[in-house]
């Protein structure tokens, strides 16, 4: 498909403007999909998102900040987009608006990321903080950013300047490892930039930093206790970030239970060791039809009416972003899978030692049981203490 043909801005009959405008504020979110690992579905997710978004009538607004290797207009059927954010950050144009595609799906729209530019992979602060402020200026109900794959400071800025912050995890050991990374990084670079001008404060940063992952939980539980030492407002803006984020995980491309199981351990980490609670926990099945789909390149099949992915995702946004109020085709709504799965995970005792990527036998334990209590508890615990932990 020619992109050429889709280029369009956002515009609104003048005597609606200051109305539509204030109704855009309203309403506005800004929504980042992030993740530590390359190949999670990030950017096919953002495609099914914004499509569903437009299906409910909402217009979207998808957004490749990917700039190393931008591939999301690939995923809406655009060959060679005609402009993309770079034409922004060069200076060839001061409105971002004046930048966003049309895609061949209502209501949908596309900012194309640029590539093959280590100049764009690399954007200075002041660079990336104009792409952050402009980006709010998009005419649109709601906004999707397909982050790329790492935990650089890219990445991570765009991750927690968003409204939701939505970690993409896959069901294996590489991911898990590397989503929780993503999370306790996005943590640290939050405190960070928060406390930035308080050499006491980032000293003690620095210090948890360069000790082993293993001793992070209870070395995140005593740092909190001395930020008292700094004054009851250090303390209270300290307890104030950490509790303030939350972001949500989906979990893509999921088989059976116990890939469920094996992705809760991020929402057991988040919370024993960094304290920080997921707000939302939501998965997409496995579907060989919306795979096919993917591949053929053809936005309007990614969201088919019977295919079980499809189902998990209209369900996720009516659930995130329509309060549960999107109609959902009847036939989807007859889909049925094969995997049992469960809405909450396990109930754990105080000292119950949680089987997880953190133990140094993951993989290759008899009895390894991914997210709930480990059964032999002697190994469990020597594991957790010896092991490189996430």
């Amino acid at each position: 498909m020619d992109g050429g043909s889709f280029h369009h801005a956002l515009r609104v009959e003048p005597n609606k403007q200051h109305a539509h405008e204030s109704s855009l504020l309203l309403q506005r979110k800004i929504m980042a999909l992030g993740g530590g690992k390359g190949g999670v579905g990030k950017t096919v997710l953002t495609a099914a998102m914004g499509i569903a978004l437009a299906e409910a009538g909402k217009t979207a607004v998808v957004v490749d900040v990917d700039f190393g290797g931008a591939n999301l207009h690939q995923a809406l059927g655009i060959l060679n987009p005609p402009v993309t954010i770079r034409d922004f950050i060069d200076g060839k144009e001061r409105d971002l608006n004046n930048l966003v595609l049309e895609t061949s799906v209502p209501n949908l729209y596309l900012l194309a990321g640029a590539s093959g530019s280590i100049e764009l992979a690399n954007l200075t602060f002041a660079q990336k903080q104009k792409v952050l402020r402009h980006l709010r200026d998009i005419k649109a109900d709601y906004i999707f950013l397909d982050l790329g794959a790492g935990g650089a400071y890219n990445q991570l800025d765009y991750f927690l300047a968003a409204d939701e912050c939505i970690l993409v995890v896959t069901p294996d050991p590489i991911s898990i490892q590397d989503s929780y990374n993503f999370l306790k990084l996005s943590l640290f670079r939050r405190l960070y930039r928060l406390f930035k001008k308080n050499e006491q404060v980032l000293a003690e940063l620095k210090s948890l930093l360069s000790r082993p992952a293993a001793t992070h939980a209870s070395s995140m539980r005593e740092l909190t206790s001395r930020m008292g030492r700094y004054g009851q407002s250090i303390l209270s803006l300290w307890q104030q970030a950490i509790q303030s984020f939350r972001p949500r995980i989906i979990v893509n491309m999921m088989e059976s239970e116990e890939d469920q199981k094996e992705c809760w351990t991020i929402r057991i980490a988040a919370r024993e060791i960094l304290n920080v609670h997921i707000r939302s926990y939501s998965y997409i099945r496995y579907d060989d039809d919306f795979r096919k789909a993917v591949k053929r390149m053809q936005p309007n099949m990614l969201l088919s009416e019977s295919d079980l992915a499809s189902n998990d995702i209209r369900k996720i946004v009516s659930d995130l972003f329509l309060e549960g109020k999107m109609q959902v085709p009847m036939n989807v709504k007859n889909c049925e899978s094969k995997i049992y799965l469960r809405e909450k995970p396990p109930s754990l005792k105080e000292n119950d030692i949680i089987c997880s990527v953190r133990c140094n036998l993951w993989g290759n334990c008899s009895v390894q049981n991914g997210g709930y209590p480990c059964r032999v508890k002697v190994i469990g615990h020597i594991n957790q203490h010896k092991s490189m932990a996430m």
